[in-house]
């Protein structure tokens, strides 16, 4: 969707917002009142560049919120829409780390991982995961993946790429886990496991 200036794109959010849902480096996340997410990033636009980018269109893949529609002014990026992750847990900050049903984010995990080998095979790495994954006790999703590149790299690496999400967002959740950044996924999950059998 093209618009004429900023004073238009601004108009269209506040007809269509219903909410607040969060500010980052990038921009302000909004939720609409069609229950679908607006991200204004007029602070941080990005030149059209429809290589790298991946539409919903292009990869229907469950574990991604890839933009739906993406919002121009003249050759820039100044914001795009994607569908909303209701219930987020693994974000929410001063949590328990018993909040995690740690069976689900294992098997979450795994089908991430099915989605990422489809990623993977069409070209793309991931970019910026840590603080950009969110998980509900049943199902775990990337989102903000408007910077994702083309690069070949293998599968590991992209599994990495997530471990290393989910060890940030687990210690960032409860600080008092005794997760700490260096951590691989599996020493974290064998604290989660300890921390849950007291």
């Amino acid at each position: 969707m093209e618009f004429k200036n900023t004073k238009e794109f601004n108009t269209y959010i506040e007809d269509n917002k219903s909410s607040i849902l969060g500010h980052g480096v990038e921009g302000t996340v909004y939720l609409t009142k069609a229950n679908e997410t607006i991200k204004d990033i007029q602070d941080n636009p990005k030149i059209i560049d429809y290589t790298d980018i991946i539409m919903s269109t292009d990869l229907d893949l469950s574990s991604f919120l890839f933009p739906t529609e993406l919002f121009l002014i003249g050759d820039k990026i100044v914001g795009y829409k994607s569908n909303y992750f209701p219930n987020n847990i693994i974000k929410k900050r001063n949590g328990k780390i018993e909040d995690i049903d740690i069976d689900a984010l294992l098997e979450a995990r795994e089908e991430f991982i099915k989605d990422l080998k489809v990623l993977t095979e069409a070209g793309y790495y991931l970019y910026d995961t840590a603080g950009n994954i969110l998980f509900d006790n049943k199902s775990l999703v990337a989102i903000d993946t408007l910077n994702y590149k083309k690069k070949t790299v293998p599968l590991k690496r992209n599994i990495t790429s997530l471990d290393n999400a989910l060890v940030c967002e687990l210690r960032k959740h409860d600080s008092n886990s005794g997760i700490v950044v260096f951590d691989t996924f599996t020493t974290a999950i064998e604290k989660i496991k300890k921390e849950n059998n007291r």
